[in-house]
């Protein structure tokens, strides 16, 4: 029937949300490597019958017509951060016989669009994996799509028809974070934000702001205070809050590094954690087990998001067809030492 659209072929994705389990117990599967449960072997089994999912083809013979190579382009995310996207874009390349190159770049060069299409030409790739804040930049985007250069998106602000994509609730997660909080009885919360550039910290704020208000608190404006994930950021906004007239009972930062730094700076003053001010974090980087006390924190399932990125996008090179919809992947509240028993009263 003419106009009618064909089904959109499962992916890697799909199967791992119908069966329960990570994209990478998939590909082992798949890929039939050892270390696999015989029951979650079946279930994965029983998915991929369901949904019809083929793997990808092996990169054998096919030399000749690509050049088999990615690149991966970011700006200042955080080492932490950048290490974990790093390693699981690299495994999953390396498990469909792709290479992953590395581009550092300045995200807020305006040359920045000319630059990749550039580089995607001069190198052969076949495609690109965007990092916050690159993938923010509606300009790169643009650029990519008129050149004809396929990509895939990290948590962007929006996900582009017809793009690869993968993004994380942001501004849900900021929510359940100052909900938690509430619940816990703090009332006078502070916030520290993340670099301007990145949209996750706008969308943390704002998921801030809307559980402030659903419990009819205000929104103090002194409370908000910038940084730029990182820990003396940290630290400069966490010595800015407490050293109020009214400090705060309670502080979230945008991410781990900076509520270290908040931590630090509650040292400083003499304030115990958590009896003295209740501190959470942001992604869950090893850093939030690591600190004392440990840091209540929402997990980013940032290897989740690496490898589902990077896979759709070979996916898409391997079919040549256009994904339906972008993928979206949950946080999780994790509650540790920095904040359980904490004493919302604030001082006297």
């Amino acid at each position: 029937m003419a106009g009618r659209t064909a089904p959109r072929r499962a992916t890697i994705v799909d199967v791992a949300k119908l069966a329960g389990v990570s994209i990478k117990t998939v590909s082992r599967v798949t890929n039939s490597e050892p270390n696999v449960r015989p029951e979650v072997r079946q279930r994965v089994a029983a998915a991929i019958s369901k949904l019809g999912y083929r793997p990808m083809q092996s990169a054998r013979g096919l030399a000749a017509r690509r050049s088999g190579l990615l690149a991966m382009a970011y700006g200042n995310a955080t080492p932490g951060y950048l290490m974990r996207v790093q390693h699981a874009a690299r495994q999953c390349c390396e498990e469909a016989g792709y290479r992953l190159l590395l581009h550092p770049c300045d995200h807020r060069d305006p040359r920045l669009p000319g630059e990749l299409v550039q580089l995607a030409g001069r190198l052969r790739l076949e495609g690109l994996i965007l990092v916050p804040p690159v993938s923010h930049d509606e300009g790169v985007i643009a650029a990519l799509q008129a050149a004809g250069v396929p990509f895939s998106l990290l948590a962007p602000q929006r996900a582009p028809e017809g793009a690869c994509a993968v993004l994380l609730d942001d501004e849900r997660g900021g929510t359940a974070l100052a909900s938690y909080l509430i619940y816990q009885g703090h009332r006078r919360i502070g916030f520290v934000r993340g670099h301007p550039d990145h949209a996750a910290s706008r969308a943390r704020l704002a998921g801030f702001q809307r559980a402030m208000r659903k419990a009819s608190l205000p929104v103090d404006a002194a409370l908000v205070v910038e940084g730029d994930f990182t820990f003396e950021s940290g630290r400069t906004a966490g010595a800015e809050l407490l050293d109020r007239r009214t400090r705060p009972s309670a502080i979230i930062a945008c991410n781990d590094d900076m509520a270290a730094g908040v931590i630090a700076a509650a040292h400083d003053r003499g304030l115990g954690i958590p009896a003295g001010l209740a501190v959470c974090g942001f992604d869950d980087t090893p850093l939030a087990s690591m600190l004392w006390p440990p840091l209540t924190t929402m997990h980013q399932p940032i290897g989740e998001l690496s490898t589902a990125a990077t896979q759709l996008l070979i996916e898409h090179l391997r079919s040549g067809r256009v994904p339906a919809g972008a993928v979206t992947l949950r946080h999780e509240l994790i509650v540790r030492a920095s904040t359980a028993g904490t004493s919302a009263t604030g001082p006297a």
